[in-house]
Parts: C-alpha cells; sequence; structure tokens
C-alpha cells in the first residue's frame, strides 16, 4: 500500500500480514473509516482505532476481487471463485452467497467469480460476474434476479457497471458495451 501525502514524496506501507504477496486487487475505506484489503490470498481489515491489519477468517482463504460499501452500511466483498459475502456492521456478521449445481439459477448467483458490485441510484445493489452474467441482489427475498445469455445480454462475462443519469447501467463484456434498463 502507498501513502500519499499533498507536498510530500509517497511512502511505501506493508503491514507485516500482508508481507506474504504485495498484490492488492480491491480496496475499501468505509464510512466508519475501516480500511478492507482486498488480495489474492485473504481479505483484512483495520478498523479505525487499530495500527495493524487482521485477516478476515469468516471469508476464507480466497482471492478478494471487490469490495463495496452499499448506504445501508453493509460491505459487500467479491471473490474470484468463492462466491459473494454481505458483512453487516450493526450485528458484525458475514453471510456467503454462492453458485451451486441443481439450485434455481434464476434466484442466485450463476457464477462464483464476482467482477464487480455497484448500487444504483434506487439503492439495488448489482453484481457484475465472469460466466455468470448480471445479478440483482432482492433485499426483500434475500436472494437475485440473474440476467445472462438466457436474457437476452450478448454475453455471460460482466465487467465494471455504472450508472448514467438516466438510470441505464452500462457495463463491458467480451461481445461489446451493453446498456442495460
Amino acid at each position: 500500500l502507498l501513502t500519499y501525502e499533498k507536498g510530500r514524496a509517497p511512502s511505501q506501507y506493508l503491514p507485516r500480514q500482508l508481507l506474504k504477496e504485495n498484490t492488492v486487487y480491491a480496496y475499501l475505506k468505509d464510512s466508519h473509516d475501516n480500511e478492507w484489503v482486498g488480495m489474492g490470498y485473504a481479505l483484512y481489515k483495520r478498523s479505525a482505532t487499530q495500527t495493524d491489519f487482521e485477516r478476515v477468517d469468516q471469508t476464507g482463504s480466497n482471492w478478494v476481487f471487490a469490495l463495496y460499501e452499499a448506504s445501508d452500511g453493509c460491505v459487500w466483498i467479491g471473490t474470484m471463485g468463492s462466491g459473494l459475502y454481505n458483512y453487516n456492521p450493526k450485528d458484525n456478521t458475514y453471510k456467503w452467497y454462492n453458485y451451486g449445481e441443481g439450485r434455481d439459477s434464476q434466484h442466485t448467483l450463476r457464477s462464483n467469480s464476482i467482477n464487480s458490485i455497484m448500487e444504483d441510484s434506487k439503492g439495488r445493489i448489482w453484481i457484475s460476474t465472469d460466466r455468470g452474467g448480471l445479478s440483482l441482489y432482492e433485499k426483500e427475498t434475500d436472494n437475485f434476479k440473474t440476467f445472462g445469455l438466457q436474457e437476452g445480454l450478448p454475453d455471460d462475462i460482466v465487467y465494471q457497471l455504472v450508472e448514467d443519469d438516466a438510470g441505464n447501467l452500462w457495463f463491458g463484456t467480451n461481445k461489446g458495451l451493453v446498456c442495460f434498463n
């Protein structure tokens, strides 16, 4: 990790816990000043009152590829190959969501490889996946509605999501740019 301060040269900060691997895939500083670092083998967290990062054991030894804090304060943690986690700071719990063979693919993730996570202007959480299309988290049922090739997308590999001023979602795929409404 690098620390930048205005008017100073950047300084490198590598906590001893992170020295096994220098590759950081995701970083988040949440609204409570907690810092989250997603690496190729684990997730680390440092609270605003701590000096050192601590490994988050609840997410296992996973490649953490995406981190996002939603407006309700929950932190979404996307892995490359092991699904999605939701951390609820109100009760300090982690919930795991994953794709499983034989499960109803209309109401679950269709891939355990998460590319990005975002919240739209209506407060809905969207998850883009590698080979599983685009998933919308349905908070009321604690399920997902998934859109992929079967629903008309040109590809099941969905990259970064952005929303325009009209409320449309835009994302890249291996078969071009998509405007989704």
